[in-house]
């Protein structure tokens, strides 16, 4: 709660009746309107501070960013935030569609008293599917509109109005001090009334003079009237006068921020864009904050601390920039940004990602002090917490025709993609890149975009359309004679048709892709698509075959100079199933078990849970049906611990069936 915080009694007083006026059957849902620089955030803050001891089970604050740069925030992306603030385990996948993200969110609601706020909305349509189940949550939004989309479902709405005088004077005596402030009572009224009363432009103006002690109070004081619109230049207008009293240093970080595309700010990006090291950077923001130009929101996992500057205030911090920048200053500053989202993520892929195909990266400017990743945990972190950033710097990259930055920053960011599998995004981006890479007329961009997308698709079980997408893909690459692009759609082709079950389809190409992998000497790419292929031979019973492609592929796969152990121990967990469907029981068990313990070292949880899955069908087929009851339950709890909900649904129904 800032030190400024002052009166809105009668507000706390009014919100306080929410509750009493709720039915018992019914969550408490309480929405805070009013104009930038009202005091929204304080008075929520405020008074989830008061109710704190009443929801025991947690307190939740998520922006929902209606008035940042790229947003608002996506609703699956609020949604996961959500969830894994919820205790959702960091390392466990999330569904991707939203129907599945909003009823886990009513389950890990549920009998539990929580408070939720929600800051910043844009409209009821991105607050409806954030309500919890139950009546024992309270939800608090709130939002430069009105909402009334949100009476049908119990909201009682708070308009904010600006401080009474007597408000506006107290605010501005507590920070000046008593004395200061009776030097000049009328021209604090003037300071007050040019402030339009609001308290953002108050605290501004009064964090300046405090910083300014020998300064009259009547030199702020002028012009004696606010500006017509003083809900907008009120703010602008003591951002200026806290702008007029900073150093010249911090005065250029503040110029500057106002041209990095981000939501929000931390030390790392601010450097980057100001071309300072960290250090320097972290005091400016605290400095900036200080002076009330910057909001702390708090501290973020990879990050540290975060900040963001309100909207009235980046739209005067622009207006500088253009006055004493210029368009090359803020050019370089966006640039220098999205060079540091791009090599940061380029670390992180060849980290989490040795296998990945790597590609040119196109930078504008030399590197300034680079974020380092001391293992791969950090350098997860760093991609989740970047996730929302994405779209508003690919948006300023399309600005700036840097098209380049959309394509690459996409391929850098697929770490990202495999681990949580958040698949509107991935289509979106790639979909995205795609277009970004034919602007640049790169074909082998096309290529890698192409194919990220067919994968996407395919999670998304589009079969055809990723089909349409390997098939460009393919016909690329054979107009580039890229030979082992080639290799890879033909095989991505293959492994369409077998996720989709059309698998004599698939043979020939998977069968085509082993044989222009082993021509290429590119042990892995071949390896890959002989586990699916052996796999093929197993369903079709024909378990020599089977058994040569599968031992093959696991072998190459671990002599790789880096070994690939997760797909060693698919191929090793394919083996085991067609061990199994041979009627060789015990040895499937043992390549199974063995298999399983694999994928928890890896770690892959998804296929240690279908490894389960593949034991109790292997008890099954050997008549152990106790055992497999067992084993289904087994893998029924890991897959709703991953919330894999097609594969809770297939283990529920067959459960159901079993006698």
């Amino acid at each position: 709660m800032p030190a400024t915080w002052t009166d809105r009694e009668e507000s706390l007083t009014a919100l306080a009746r929410v509750l009493s006026a709720v039915p018992d059957f019914a969550s408490p849902l309480a929405v805070i309107d009013g104009p930038g620089g009202a005091g929204k955030r304080a008075l929520a803050h405020r008074w989830a501070h008061t109710l704190a001891p009443s929801y025991p089970d947690g307190q939740v604050v998520t922006d929902l960013r209606a008035t940042a740069p790229g947003g608002p925030t996506p609703t699956t992306e609020t949604l996961r935030s959500l969830l894994r603030a919820l205790g959702h385990p960091t390392d466990a996948q999330l569904p991707w569609p939203q129907d599945e993200l909003e009823a886990m969110l009513r389950s890990a609601t549920a009998g539990r008293r929580l408070l939720l706020v929600l800051e910043d909305a844009a409209n009821a349509e991105q607050v409806t599917p954030l309500l919890p189940a139950g009546p024992s949550c309270l939800v608090v939004v709130t939002s430069r509109n009105a909402l009334p989309g949100l009476t049908a479902h119990g909201a009682v709405h708070h308009h904010l109005l600006p401080f009474a005088p007597d408000a506006s004077r107290a605010l501005l005596t507590r920070v000046l001090g008593a004395e200061r402030a009776a030097e000049d009572p009328a021209a604090l009224e003037r300071i007050a009334a040019i402030c339009g009363h609001l308290p953002r432009p108050l605290s501004l103006m009064a964090a300046d003079l405090a910083h300014a002690p020998h300064r009259r109070l009547h030199a702020a004081a002028a012009p004696a009237q606010p500006p017509a619109d003083q809900t907008d230049n009120s703010t602008v207008t003591a951002a200026d006068a806290a702008y007029r009293g900073l150093p010249d240093d911090s005065a250029r970080v503040y110029r500057l921020l106002a041209a990095v595309p981000a939501p929000d700010l931390d030390a790392s990006a601010t450097a980057a864009a100001t071309r300072l090291r960290t250090d320097e950077a972290r005091a400016h923001l605290r400095l900036l904050t200080d002076r009330a130009l910057l909001e702390a929101v708090g501290e973020a996992p990879g990050r540290g601390d975060v900040y963001r500057m309100p909207p009235e205030i980046r739209q005067h911090a622009q207006q500088r920039i253009a006055d004493h920048d210029g368009p090359a200053g803020a050019a370089t500053a966006t640039l220098s940004y999205l060079d540091y989202l791009l090599r940061t993520a380029t670390r992180a892929e060849r980290l989490l990602a040795p296998h990945h195909r790597e590609l040119p990266r196109t930078y504008h400017h030399p590197a300034g002090e680079e974020t380092e990743f001391t293992d791969p945990d950090a350098a997860r972190t760093w991609l989740r917490a970047h996730l929302a950033a994405l779209q508003p710097a690919k948006d300023a990259a399309r600005r700036l025709r840097k098209h380049t930055f959309r394509w690459q920053i996409t391929h850098a960011l697929w770490p990202l993609w495999q681990l949580d599998r958040p698949i509107d995004a991935w289509i979106l981006h790639h979909e995205d890149g795609l277009e970004a890479a034919q602007r640049c007329a790169d074909p082998q961009a096309q290529r890698e975009m192409s194919s990220a997308l067919a994968l996407g698709l395919t999670y998304a079980q589009r079969y055809d359309d990723a089909l349409e997408q390997y098939r460009l893909a393919l016909t690329l690459a054979q107009a580039a004679d890229d030979a082992e692009g080639i290799a890879q759609y033909t095989a991505g082709l293959g492994a369409v048709l077998h996720d989709a079950g059309r698998l004599v389809l698939a043979a020939p190409y998977l069968e085509a892709a082993i044989d222009l992998y082993d021509t290429l000497g590119r042990p892995r790419g071949a390896a890959l698509a002989r586990t699916m292929a052996g796999s093929i031979a197993a369903t079709r019973r024909d378990f020599t075959t089977a058994h040569q492609l599968l031992d093959r592929a696991r072998t190459d796969l671990l002599a790789l100079p880096t070994p690939d152990r997760r797909n060693a121990a698919r191929a090793l967990a394919r083996s085991g199933e067609a061990h199994s469907l041979q009627g060789h029981h015990d040895q499937a068990q043992h390549l199974l078990l063995q298999a399983r313990d694999e994928f928890t070292a890896v770690p892959d949880a998804h296929w240690a849970a279908r490894v389960t899955e593949y034991l109790g069908q292997d008890d099954d087929r050997a008549g152990r049906h106790d055992q497999a009851t067992a084993q289904y339950r087994d893998s029924l709890a890991r897959y709703e611990a991953l919330s894999s909900s097609r594969d809770i649904d297939r283990l529920q129904h067959h459960l159901q069936a079993r006698p």
